[in-house]
């Protein structure tokens, strides 16, 4: 500020004003909106410069294994004038939950499969939601929030309520379970270890005597891990559960979360290269073989697939953009 008296700073899309005397929690300039980043202040002319950014980011559905003749195209299936992604089947197949900021905040929701009947399942009203994930027995969901002010996993029930904080380790992410429902993996941004936790609470270990990697899921079996070895090349490594070498399966992935794990292979979208579009793979797990399933063009995160593995879901950007916004006599 013009006076010295106070800071103004960009966090999690909004702006604030924190004092610089410390002695008061900072406010939120509420009135600028979301989406606000990089503001800059004109002290002799007492105005604030910011940019606005708007983007519409949404859910698109794609037939993988149609049920008779041609596949259908792509189709946006869950969208508004926000941003929704990582969405994920329900095991059961009655469920999709995903991601969006349609309240006006980050926050968890779900749908019928056919994206419709959307139904808001956490209320935070601050800071970041992602990597929503079904228990086995689709009656919860996994995910990490930065509500609390920092990284940690969360277990909420798929019909909604008070979600229940599991990690209290200042910066856990990427949560993903056990195929037997009774332990939660989680990644640290501290120690970059895996851990698994009890799914109802309890102390965390590391996993096979200390695996660095992020992103860990346990196969449909139970027996092996998929994990990414660093987030850098997103290659994609597997263990097993009493810990042998792990061994790499796919090359530049760069997260799990474009990946769909089944008892014969994995559902995945690589990484494009400059001269390639984007699509859905199958990696067969008993011969090595990649095939493609579907060619989708345009950058595609966040894959999941039915449980029928009829249809696909993808995250994809139709929209982005900035402006520059002025405020006049800002004080």
């Amino acid at each position: 500020m013009s006076d010295g008296s106070a800071l103004i700073y960009s966090a999690g899309g909004n702006l604030w004003k924190v004092a610089l005397s410390g002695s008061s929690q900072p406010q939120k300039l509420a009135s600028f909106g979301q989406s606000a980043y990089s503001p800059a202040i004109s002290h002799r002319a007492s105005r604030l410069a910011f940019t606005h950014s708007t983007s519409d980011t949404n859910i698109w559905r794609i037939e993988i294994s149609p049920s008779q003749g041609k596949p259908s195209p792509p189709t946006k299936f869950i969208s508004s004038t926000r941003n929704e992604w990582n969405p994920q089947y329900s095991p059961d197949g009655k469920k999709i939950s995903f991601t969006s900021d349609r309240s006006g905040s980050e926050e968890l929701w779900s749908c019928d499969t056919e994206g419709s009947n959307a139904i808001q399942l956490t209320h935070f009203g601050k800071g970041f939601v992602d990597e929503p994930r079904f228990s086995p027995d689709s009656s919860r969901l996994a995910f990490y929030s930065s509500a609390e002010g920092h990284s940690e996993i969360y277990v909420v029930s798929a019909s909604g309520g008070k979600p229940r904080r599991l990690t209290f380790s200042v910066g856990s992410t990427d949560p993903g379970w056990s195929a037997d429902g009774q332990w939660i993996y989680f990644s640290s941004v501290d120690t970059f270890l895996i851990y698994k936790m009890p799914a109802e609470g309890g102390p965390a270990e590391p996993v096979n005597s200390g695996l660095y990697g992020w992103d860990a899921t346990e196969s449909v079996d139970g027996k092996s891990i998929y994990f990414i070895e660093k987030k850098a090349t997103g290659d994609l490594w597997r263990t097993t559960a009493r810990g042998d070498e792990p061994r790499k399966v796919l090359n530049s992935i760069y997260s799990t979360i474009i990946c769909t794990f089944e008892d014969d292979g994995i559902y995945f979208i690589p990484q494009a290269g400059p001269d390639k579009g984007y699509s859905i793979r199958f990696y067969e797990s008993a011969t090595g073989k990649i095939k493609t399933v579907a060619e989708l063009g345009t950058q595609a995160e966040s894959l999941t697939v039915s449980p029928d593995r009829r249809w696909a879901l993808y995250t994809q950007q139709d929209q982005a953009g900035s402006d520059l916004m002025l405020v006049e006599n800002f004080r």
